[in-house]
């Protein structure tokens, strides 16, 4: 099992199996998709920032806008939802849009290199591999 003995200061590894998918989607996504839409939302955004698992957060949801462009099962089904997140939540409102393969493959080769740490998580880098 990949996710025996994985410590809550590193990301599990990418699944695309349709349970997951289906949990993700229905569940922690869906709640921070739903709070994009208010204006409390923001301080939701701005609280999670100072969490400890921010940038595992980031790495998630940045993977995840990766592996649509790559059209993996997870990536069709939750990277509009992290896009969105990460646009109208995490950056304020800045439109992502489906990013290259090019900047697909150096998100999921860099993503836990840059974001390693909360501290590191910023706004900046996020946009930087982005690419926006």
């Amino acid at each position: 099992n990949a996710f025996y003995n994985c410590p809550p200061t590193k990301l599990t590894p990418d699944q695309e199996q349709s349970a997951y998918i289906r949990v993700m989607d229905e569940g922690p996504l869906s709640l921070l998709h739903e709070m994009t839409k208010y204006k409390l939302g923001m301080a939701l955004f701005a609280a999670l920032k100072k969490c400890q698992f921010y940038h595992l957060l980031m790495q998630r949801l940045l993977r995840l806008t990766a592996r649509e462009a790559l059209q993996t099962s997870d990536g069709r089904a939750l990277g509009k939802k992290a896009r969105a997140i990460i646009g109208n939540g995490i950056l304020g409102c800045v439109k992502v849009a489906v990013v290259s393969k090019t900047t697909a493959a150096n998100i999921l080769e860099n993503a836990a290199s840059v974001l390693e740490s909360p501290q590191t998580a910023t706004d900046e880098a996020i946009k930087g591999l982005l690419e926006i």
